[in-house]
């Protein structure tokens, strides 16, 4: 089946736009829409075309010049034409179009300005499928048509240029999508799918997509560059008093169970939400990804997961967690006006996770020739491990706004999570040279137990003077990250040649017990039996000060000053085992250090903006003192340095056109080394692969120019976004790796100058006809690129990596019963290092993804997902060919359609699986882990809809 469905795939797009292509166009209806008072003509006045069974969207166009229009390629039926325009009556026409009677010719069209009458009055306006205001566009959702009982989720992914992959991550005229707001308020925190996935697509009006700027540069005025793509679910206000939810639960086959329940309570501004799960089937939180619902609701279940890599230093970038994982959740969400000054929105998440993993592994390591024209060799290390990971985690989120006077507004944002764990791993590992000869051996076993505390804080006063333009901000953030860790780290190891490499055997042992074998100076076994426990304290303050002098109405200029103060403290004590007293109560000095570092940067800085109707543009520049201590407080040794920088930034915005803009914008940014970094500690816990510190190590001084061209068309809905990212790093933290002849490795951070990555991405989304149906289509281009430069047993190796990627998408309704959505991906990878071309790599990642839904007469349904992975390029063994296909049937139940039961299958031909590929400057990795396998459940879901507006209607 060797590439036989990405095949099918692009064969089916290529008929679909053939088709379209070839189909006859024959319908057209023209217009003049006039003022009946001024008798002049109203330019860009939206003329919706919807069709007159269900409303749904058909075709948008504004009106040019002399107030005309001319709608093309119009299929044979019935439709209604919307024409609307701000401060007039909106006016509706039946139209048909027929091959007899083709062109429809509505000649002038007079619509009344809104008249503004005293008294109580009842506007009803009918709202055209989307809007542009500024830079912000706003989709009407009833344009949208979803299944019965779909989630908000569902609904965006009937929306031209929106795009929502098999996990919901959710991506808005080809970006993504960081916060999603219900009503212009926080929904469980910035989970995105906490909104996407549990409210449903029935109550929402309008869908609202822009780019939100950090909170001081909104209330200064002063772009800061600082932005997130952000999403505005807008309610319908029918549905803002009531009771809403949905409960579903299952039970399959292999003990396979799941229980959801989402119950909220809204009543006009004030949200109250709680939600809860329980399942075995790989559903974490509720970020989980099942059978993609189409309507059904009921149908989350985890079973089909497939995952594959496609980066160059990194295992996996597609779907969900690999192992087994039984999953707890629990939450509850708040929004309210606290009287007249105080708007509060605050969450609490509870998660537990209890994750089984197996993996088997093939690494090859290469090493670099020690002489010019010298051999290279090639390590290969074969590794089996089973793993079992506990962690129990509670998220508090808060945004409390409080406006103290006209002037003076205080906003509040705790954000903290706090977490207990426990892990208990063993692993397996043999290698061998390129010969087949062994190298070394080891069995190990590491368990560990943790608790930690992480989260920030935002405390930011704004306040306007009497002048406008004029302000002062004080924004004071906090973080913190505490964590503390024992371990047990327990094993047997094998060196069957030297490891004189620098290295020598006190490292590789960790300080360990070390027993000569064979009776020889070179080849030796360790055995390793530790306990740690290892302390960490990071705590930073950031306090940002903004002026802002507006010169005149289109020039402001701020001034700005910034104090970083970050405390990192480490503490670490290792005690191996005494065997003359079976407890842990010898001190490893190697393994044992107790260390401090402070990071202190004052930075003053300024801005210049320049605002006009089409474009605008801001300069500015900071310096910036830093200086950096470390403090071993083990070896009684300290190490202070400072640096100055000047940091120059610029942005640069123009609206070309209505929803056409580009922009250009440069940073630059300093990046402190971590704590873990720092310290000069030996990290032990994988013996064949050790790690330490470095207390020399200086600051990353990073530009970034990022380019921006973005296009969206109200009219045809085609969108177009091509972005281009370059970025240059001095002083970069890379590995510099020793590897010995023994097959054992050692790496160290250090600085070292040459990094430079690229980033390419272009977007195309336009709705098409095909025959009767209208088609999203969305086509994507990547490109990711970079190149650094690391050591290898003292070489200096330089890399170049590459990923090419190229995405397509469809997506339709074939008619209110049937929905279908097929989309594909072909990602080519490369990696090439200078001192080991043998670890040169190529290879080749295709997918695809058809999913279906349809329903039979009124109540019945099918529902498909079918998902293919080919690779190739990878290591025997690991390069992989599969499909995925979950399928499920159901039927919805009572009279509004509020409850269903379906049987689901899950990795019905049983080939799920899961193969990553890791690559480094020294290495190539491909594993393959546990996946959950063929399954099958029976469901049960109801949806509670109980609102006010419902109750008084007769």
């Amino acid at each position: 089946m060797r590439n036989y469905l990405l095949l099918v795939f692009f064969l089916i797009s290529g008929s679909l736009l053939a088709q379209r292509a070839s189909t006859a166009k024959i319908g057209v209806i023209k217009g003049l829409v006039i003022d009946s008072t001024s008798q002049k003509a109203l330019l860009e006045a939206n003329v919706s075309l919807l069709n007159a069974r269900d409303s749904s969207f058909v075709q948008l166009q504004s009106t040019g010049g002399e107030g005309d229009f001319t709608l093309t390629g119009i299929t044979p039926g019935a439709y209604r034409l919307l024409i609307s325009f701000v401060g007039y009556r909106t006016k509706t026409f039946q139209v048909t179009i027929t091959p007899d009677k083709p062109e429809v010719v509505l000649g002038t069209i007079l619509v009344q300005p809104q008249a503004q009458n005293l008294g109580e009055v009842v506007i009803v306006q009918e709202r055209p499928p989307v809007s542009v205001r500024g830079d912000t566009v706003a989709f009407n959702a009833s344009s949208f048509k979803t299944q019965p009982n779909a989630q908000a989720e569902d609904l965006l992914k009937k929306m031209p240029g929106m795009e929502v992959d098999r996990d919901g991550n959710v991506k808005a005229q080809g970006q993504d999508v960081r916060r999603i707001l219900v009503d212009g308020k926080p929904f469980f925190g910035n989970d995105p799918k906490m909104a996407t996935r549990n409210l449903p697509a029935d109550m929402i009006e309008r869908v609202e997509v822009f780019d939100r700027q950090s909170d001081q540069s909104q209330f200064s005025g002063v772009d800061d560059g600082e932005r997130d793509r952000t999403i505005n679910l807008v309610t319908k206000r029918d549905r803002r008093r009531g009771v809403f939810g949905q409960q579903s639960v299952g039970y399959g086959t292999d003990d396979r169970y799941q229980g959801r329940i989402s119950v909220n309570r809204f009543n006009n501004g004030q949200q109250l939400s709680a939600i809860g799960q329980l399942n075995n089937i790989n559903q974490q939180g509720f970020t989980g990804e099942g059978l993609s619902n189409g309507g059904g609701g009921g149908g989350n279940a985890g079973g089909g997961r497939a995952t594959t890599g496609t980066g160059q230093t990194q295992g996996s970038g597609l779907a969900g967690p690999t192992g087994i994982t039984r999953a707890g959740a629990a939450g509850l969400n708040f929004s309210d006006a606290l009287g007249t000054k105080i708007d509060i929105s605050s969450s609490y998440f509870f998660n537990q996770t209890n994750v089984l993993n197996q993996q088997a592994s093939r690494r090859e390591t290469s090493l670099p020739a020690t002489t010019a024209g010298g051999e290279r060799t090639q390590n290969f290390t074969d590794r089996t491990n089973g793993s079992m990971a506990l962690t129990n985690s509670h998220r508090f989120n808060v945004q409390l706004n409080y406006r103290l006077d006209s002037a003076n507004s205080i906003r509040v944002i705790p954000n903290f999570t706090y977490s207990l764990s426990n892990s208990n791993t063993n692993s397996d590992s043999r290698t061998t040279d390129g010969a087949g000869q062994p190298l070394n051996t080891s069995l190990s076993l590491y368990n560990s137990d943790g608790k930690s505390l992480s989260g920030s804080n935002t405390l930011l006063w704004m306040h306007k003077f009497k002048r406008r333009g004029r302000t002062f901000s004080a924004n004071l953030i906090t973080t913190v990250n505490d964590n503390t860790t024992n371990s047990l780290n327990q094993s047997q190891n094998q060196f069957f040649r030297s490891t004189s490499t620098g290295a020598g055997s006190s490292t590789l042992t960790g300080g360990g017990s070390s027993t000569l074998v064979g009776g020889t100076t070179n080849p030796f076994s360790t055995s390793i039996n530790q306990q740690a426990r290892q302390l960490t304290n990071a705590l930073t303050n950031n306090l940002t000060l903004s002026y802002t002098e507006p010169l005149s109405l289109a020039k402001t200029l701020e001034f700005r000053y910034n104090l970083s103060l970050s405390n990192n403290e480490s503490d670490k004590r290792t005690n191996d085992l005494n065997p003359e007293t079976g407890q842990y109560d010898r001190l490893n000095v190697l393994l044992t250090n107790k260390f401090n570092n402070t990071f202190i940067t004052n930075r003053v800085g300024t801005s210049y903006q320049y605002r006009r109707l089409k474009y605008q543009y801001t300069l500015g520049f900071d310096f910036q003192n830093a200086s950096l201590k470390s403090d071993n407080l083990s070896r009684d040794t300290t190490v202070a340095k400072m640096f100055q920088n000047v940091l120059p930034n610029a942005r640069f915005q123009y609206t070309i056109a209505r929803g056409r803009t580009f922009t250009a914008d440069y940073r630059t940014r300093v990046n402190a080394p971590s704590v873990t970094q720092l310290q000069p500690i030996i990290d032990n816990s994988n013996p064949l692969n050790i790690r330490s510190g470095n207390p020399n190590l200086r600051p990353e001084y990073t530009h970034t120019l990022n380019l921006n061209y973005r296009t969206f068309d109200q009219t045809t809905f085609k969108n177009f976004v091509a972005s281009v990212g370059l970025t240059s790093t001095y002083n970069r933290i890379v590995n510099a790796t020793t590897i010995t002849p023994a097959g054992a490795q050692v790496s160290q951070p250090i600085n070292t100058d040459g990094y430079y990555s690229v980033f390419a991405f272009t977007s195309f989304g336009k709705p098409m006809n095909w025959g009767e149906q209208k088609i999203n289509v969305n086509w994507t281009s990547s490109l990711n690129g970079s190149r650094g430069v690391s050591l290898v047993n003292g070489q200096s190796n330089t890399s170049v990596n590459m990923n090419i990627g190229q995405g397509l998408s469809l997506n339709t309704n074939i008619n209110e019963k049937t929905d279908l959505n097929l989309s594909g991906n072909v990602t080519y990878s490369i990696a090439t290092y200078s001192i080991q071309p043998q670890q040169n790599t190529r290879y080749l990642t295709n997918t695809a993804n058809l999913r279906a839904f349809h329903r039979f007469g009124n109540r019945f349904f099918v529902q498909t997902d079918l998902y293919y992975n080919g690779n190739t390029g990878r290591a025997a063994g690991y390069n992989q060919q599969f499909v995925l296909l979950n399928a499920s049937i159901g039927q919805f139940l009572f009279k509004q359609k509020q409850g269903e039961w379906r049987i689901s299958g899950y990795d019905l031909l049983n080939q799920n699986r899961s193969i990553t590929r890791t690559t480094s400057e020294t290495y190539i990795e491909d594993t393959q882990s546990l996946v959950l396998r063929r399954y099958f459940m029976l469901t049960f879901s109801y949806s509670i809809r109980y609102f006010a507006a419902m109750r008084a209607t007769p």
